[in-house]
């Protein structure tokens, strides 16, 4: 796995679940959930399309538990 193709995807993926969840969370906190998921990834899975979208599906679900416990309301389903 390229590391600088790798960190450019989890750039991508970062940019877009901060607009996605814009008003409902803080962007550094969407940034520090989509990191801390690609540490989750990064070292169990080996192909690099499979470990982005595992990264973004883990840090959807841990955004939206934050906004579940927060009340937040209108968290994008």
């Amino acid at each position: 796995m390229d590391a600088v193709t790798h960190r450019r995807h989890i750039i991508e993926v970062a940019e877009r679940l901060v607009i996605e969840f814009a008003g409902t969370l803080p962007p550094g906190q969407v940034l520090r959930t989509v990191h801390r998921a690609n540490r989750l990834v990064v070292h169990s899975v080996t192909d690099e399309q499979r470990a982005v979208d595992l990264c973004e599906s883990i840090a959807r679900r841990l955004i939206r538990d934050r906004c579940a416990e927060v009340g937040h309301p209108s968290a994008p389903a």
